[in-house]
């Protein structure tokens, strides 16, 4: 109670007073924020948060006409604040996610290149800009928030690793106009994970007239190997879809997502519980252009998932299928990876075993519509299969 007034009661009296701008009513775009507050299951909270919360004084900001409700403005706020106001903008529409990746990304990309020097800093934004971020948007007009989500989880770590490259010529008193290919071979050599990308960057600076004197007749793409072994693969799958099987909830899903479709962590961790589509029938997930009918077992966990989040993320606006104890946020790839590792999984090997069954199953154009992998990777576990499906019959899903 608050003197006389219940919970419910003092959460629309403290609600109407921060919805109220200055002319006296509350803003058009800020009704349905209000609603949503207003039907929160727990007044109490929601009471105590107008009064304590850095969130609510953003959305008082916005009520007041100090800022616009827009992903620019909230990137001017403290990263945990402003995540849980988009969030719930998002909720109430007022703010659409699909114009929100350019934002949050060019507002990375300064905050990592405040240290690097030009002319460095000036070839990986422009790498990063136009090799990089500029094809995620082309390519992916259409594409499903989680899918964009996880390329721009990609992007950066791309950005990173070409950050480190150019740092290790640095060290050793060049740059990438003048190094040559011995030093591209000894950084790929000490660190083999960073071939692709540092392919793909050398190819961009080719094709952009950058001069660089690393040849790329000398490069190739490596092909990806680490996977399980065919019945290492099938009893790992066997164990994670039995329902009694060892593992939480959120372990054996994850486990299923990395080992039936291929999705890395960093993907999965964006997907949010719209991606799920149940019916009474059914259970289906929705990871690109297509929608995928889950195994029986498997569907029944993702409904168990949804409800945990639910029970978790109650007097939250975030709808994240694997949320953080952080409000407002998902769960980090970490956390997923250590979930994998109590299992005694390894998620690089399992997944490897996932897309190389995919494309020895299904034609590369429906395993990406299904997954949204891309078409390079799917090519490059193709060869690794050996198996052509120029000539398919249509096995796509309707």
């Amino acid at each position: 109670m608050y003197g006389a007034r219940c919970a419910s009661c003092e959460r629309k009296t403290r609600l109407d007073r921060l919805f109220t701008g200055p002319d006296g009513g509350t803003p058009e775009d800020m009704v349905q924020v209000k609603s949503i507050l207003l039907q929160a299951s727990d007044p109490a909270k929601i009471a105590r948060w107008v009064n304590r919360s850095s969130t609510a004084s953003i959305l008082k900001d916005i009520v007041n006409g100090k800022i616009p409700p827009t992903y620019a403005a909230l990137a001017d706020y403290p990263v945990a604040a402003a995540t849980s106001v988009r969030a719930l903008l998002e909720q109430a529409e007022v703010l659409d996610p699909t114009t929100a990746p350019s934002v949050d990304f060019e507002q990375w990309l300064g905050t990592h290149l405040a240290n690097v020097p030009s002319p460095r800093c000036d070839i990986i934004r422009r790498f990063a800009l136009w090799g990089i971020f500029r094809r995620i948007e082309t390519t992916n007009a259409k594409s499903d928030y989680s899918n964009i989500q996880f390329q721009l989880i990609r992007a950066r770590l791309r950005v990173r690793i070409v950050t480190r490259f150019l740092d290790f010529l640095e060290e050793h008193d060049t740059d990438i106009h003048h190094a040559d290919h011995s030093l591209y071979d000894q950084y790929t050599t000490t660190h083999p994970e960073t071939l692709v990308d540092l392919t793909s960057f050398i190819r961009w600076l080719r094709d952009s007239r950058i001069p660089t004197r690393i040849s790329l007749s000398k490069l190739s793409m490596a092909h990806p190997t680490a996977m399980l072994d065919y019945e290492i693969y099938q009893s790992t799958i066997k164990r994670l879809i039995t329902p009694d099987s060892t593992g939480t909830i959120r372990e054996r899903l994850v486990g299923l997502l990395v080992g039936l479709y291929g999705i890395p962590l960093t993907r999965i961790v964006t997907l949010k519980a719209e991606n799920i589509i149940t019916d009474e029938a059914d259970v289906r997930i929705r990871l690109a252009a297509d929608e995928i009918t889950m195994p029986r077992a498997m569907g029944d966990l993702a409904r168990q998932q949804i409800v945990t989040s639910q029970i978790q993320l109650k007097g939250t606006s975030s709808t994240w299928l694997f949320p953080s104890l952080n409000s407002g946020r998902h769960v980090h790839p970490r956390t997923l990876s250590a979930g994998m590792k109590n299992l005694g999984i390894k998620t690089v090997e399992l997944r490897g075993a996932a897309i190389l069954n995919l494309v020895q199953t299904l034609p590369l154009a429906v395993v990406r519509d299904f997954t949204g992998i891309g078409h390079s990777a799917l090519h490059r576990w193709r060869e690794v299969a050996r198996r052509d499906w120029q000539d398919y019959p249509a096995l796509r899903m309707t």
